[in-house]
């Protein structure tokens, strides 16, 4: 009896975790086919158990099973796969190390996951839901073919990235890529609303409110100056609300939040791998004394918000522990039983200087309607054509994933509405002044 009232007061609630959660019947394949799918695309759906690989591949009119073999090092190749990409310390005291690590591990795992279900797709795009610890890698990273050059500084961007085949898209099962569709038609407006959280001058007078715990989680956490820099390049070009240091506090997010279409967060996300639903975003501490200024992933789930995509730039908000029939729960998790259909968000700690970069790349790519995959893909490519030396590793541009909704979202420029205008204005300027022209001439010059 309790659980059905708390289940009913959810569906009062909360609607749309309600219906992510308990409304969601398994989606048939047909359904996938018609509605998801479109023709240049493959799902790839994982399960890994014991024994073996399972995968269930769907394109638009083709439906297999295929079963691989688990090698006995599946595990260990995945961790050091995970610390070839994101040891940023281990990439610059050992290079050469990392990379006989990452190009050994990148292509045997591409062989063992990839290689048995990729041999006859002849699509573009591909639609991976994983299992357990294969949440926990971009596929896109993977190697196709193995390197057989010497290192050197500029050997990461001669490399043979899954990306340069295909434009990935993560979900947590199919049934919720149909939800995130669904969803994705009711974003509120264009706009953009970001956050640059400020972790300068922590004073005891902000944080005389908080618990130890907090204060000392506060002082660790680093100054990310690029973060203001990617928001203040994003408020130049597109129209919304764009909030820095003071201003990025929780209380204004909360409030802001659901009345957006699009919502970028350039901030420290903290990590909790052993309860994921504490994890947190770090804004700028003011000293609130309703709100402590980590807006943690219970929380999150138990917003009402309208985005069609929401950009976590921030360290590992789509990582953290998987659990059967939920996914890996995560940051990323929370925003989608909050109603948001698509996410841009990182597995690892990123570098905000390339993060910085990487946004600017993937919004120029949106603003131009491209799908969110293929923004996010673009953006990649991009980028590591312009990469200097040890900057076009994986770990610079790889940790960014597009989980849910791959459509294209609206997103206004920067005073467009006003281009359009002074550009008619000055057309018929044009116009006028040739006729005022013509007429003196004739007038001048009678026939």
């Amino acid at each position: 009896m309790q659980k059905d009232n708390f289940v009913s007061s959810l569906e009062k609630k909360y609607p749309k975790y309600h219906k992510l959660k308990y409304e969601s019947a398994t989606v048939s394949i047909q359904d996938v086919q018609k509605k998801v799918l479109k023709e240049d695309e493959c799902l790839l759906e994982y399960f890994v158990n014991k024994e073996a690989i399972y995968v269930f591949r769907l394109q638009k009119t083709t439906t297999d099973f295929i079963k691989i073999p688990k090698d006995s090092s599946f595990y260990q190749d995945i961790r050091l796969f995970r610390r070839a990409l994101s040891g940023f310390s281990f990439l610059s005291e050992q290079p050469k190390l990392s990379y006989e690590l990452f190009t050994e591990t990148s292509h045997k795992l591409y062989q063992n996951i990839l290689a048995p279900v990729l041999a006859d797709v002849s699509a573009h795009s591909l639609i991976i839901v994983p299992s357990d610890v294969l949440g926990h890698i971009p596929f896109e990273a993977l190697l196709e073919t193995a390197s057989s050059e010497e290192y050197s500084r500029d050997i990461y961007r001669r490399l043979d990235y899954l990306l340069h085949k295909f434009e990935v898209a993560y979900s947590y099962s199919s049934t919720v890529l149909l939800n995130n569709l669904e969803q994705s038609s009711q974003t509120p407006n264009s706009q953009l609303l970001a956050f640059a959280a400020d972790y300068k001058d922590i004073d005891s007078a902000k944080t005389s409110l908080r618990s130890p715990v907090h204060v000392t989680l506060r002082r660790h956490l680093l100054p990310l100056p690029a973060a203001q820099k990617e928001v203040e390049d994003l408020e130049q070009l597109y129209e919304g609300q764009f909030l820095y240091k003071a201003a990025s506090n929780e209380a204004s997010f909360k409030e802001l939040a659901p009345q957006y279409g699009i919502i970028h967060l350039a901030m420290h996300g903290i990590l909790d791998k052993k309860h994921p639903m504490q994890s947190s975003l770090a804004f700028t501490e003011n000293g609130d004394s309703l709100e402590d200024n980590f807006a943690h992933a219970y929380e999150l789930s138990n917003m009402k918000l309208n985005a069609g995509l929401v950009v976590l730039s921030a360290c590992e908000t789509g990582y953290g522990k998987f659990q059967q029939g939920e996914g890996i729960m995560s940051l990323a998790n929370s925003f989608m039983h909050a109603g948001v259909p698509s996410l841009l968000v990182s597995l690892w700690q990123v570098n905000d200087q390339s993060t910085a970069t990487l946004m600017k790349f993937f919004y120029k790519e949106l603003a131009n309607g491209v799908h969110k995959n293929k923004a996010l893909c673009q953006a990649k490519l991009r980028y590591l054509k312009n990469a200097q030396g040890i900057a076009a590793h994986p770990a610079f541009w790889a940790p960014f994933i597009q989980l849910g909704d791959t459509t294209p979202i609206s997103l206004e420029l920067k005073n467009s509405g006003f281009s359009w205008v002074f550009y008619l204005l000055i057309c018929s300027g044009v116009v006028l002044l040739t006729m005022v022209l013509y007429y003196k001439k004739r007038s001048t010059n009678p026939q």
